[in-house]
């Protein structure tokens, strides 16, 4: 099995596949962080957020540069950033527009996975609950389990962003965690 690494840089030799592959094993933590970044009462689709970046992303492999592990990822971030900042501005930008749109065999951006229709109802339920859950948590149990979750940030990444000692950092994420857990109660079923 490739890594996400590996895939990027096919990519950028101008496989299609290894693109879309890449874009897919991003995409789950994408979407949470932008629901996250959001908020639940954005008026701001976060789909529309997410097929954006991953749409740029598919056109500009050449910009990509990797700069170690999880850059593909940080690279959507950042491009994820600036379009919901352009969106804030702008909210009618991101609206689909039909003169924009490409059959699905011409176009190089994933096709979403096919979930049925109950599954993708339990995935959003649950995505619902876990953001809920989030809001209820502390703003340091929220900004360390950002960091750790959806950035993929290492322990001592963690604690120098935060000013604190790495084991300060894991012990305050491992808090964290179990806030989360009791807020959840059986809904953390799965969850780190």
């Amino acid at each position: 099995m490739d890594t996400t690494g590996g895939l990027v840089e096919r990519a950028k030799d101008g496989e299609v596949d290894a693109g879309n592959a890449a874009l897919l094993r991003t995409r789950r933590r994408l979407i949470a962080w932008v629901h996250y970044e959001l908020g639940p009462q954005s008026p701001i689709d976060p789909d529309d957020i997410v097929q954006f970046v991953q749409m740029k992303a598919s056109t500009s492999w050449a910009e990509f540069h990797s700069q170690g592990k999880g850059a593909f990822f940080r690279w959507q971030l950042a491009m994820a950033r600036f379009a919901i900042l352009d969106a804030r501005k702008h909210r009618t930008r991101l609206v689909r527009d039909a003169r924009r749109e490409v059959p699905l065999s011409r176009a190089r951006t994933p096709v979403a996975d096919q979930t049925s229709p109950s599954a993708g109802a339990a995935r959003t339920e649950m995505l619902s609950r876990v953001l809920a859950a989030i809001d209820d948590l502390s703003e340091s149990h929220r900004e360390v389990l950002r960091l750790r979750l959806i950035e993929e940030r290492f322990h001592r990444d963690i604690a120098e962003r935060l000013g604190v000692t790495e084991k300060a950092a894991i012990q305050r994420y491992r808090r964290a965690l179990e806030s989360l857990r009791g807020i959840l109660g059986d809904w953390s079923t799965g969850f780190p």
